[in-house]
């Protein structure tokens, strides 16, 4: 139980440290779309939960969040991609 509270406290914090530097840079560059922050945002939750990997067997509730994540995610890049090729 105490190395799975390890695992999770390292991706929390690989998680803060990757979106806290992405949204400063989005944000240096003068990005203003909300849709690009979400979409940032839940790459480097995909990013982090890959390279921490805190559960052998993920739980159901774990296993939805993620598929909640990339339905999202897909929404936002076909929108935008939808967007791109209707011009």
């Amino acid at each position: 139980m105490r190395e799975l509270l390890r695992k999770v406290e390292l991706l929390i914090l690989v998680y803060v440290i990757l979106t806290a530097s992405m949204n400063s840079s989005l944000l240096t560059l003068g990005e203003s779309r909300v849709d690009a922050y979400i979409a940032v945002n839940i790459l480097m939750y995909f990013i982090s939960y890959a390279v921490v990997r805190p559960f052998s067997e993920a739980p159901s509730l774990v296993k939805a969040l993620n598929a909640a994540l990339l339905i999202v995610f897909t929404i936002i890049v076909a929108f935008r991609v939808y967007e791109v090729l209707a011009k």
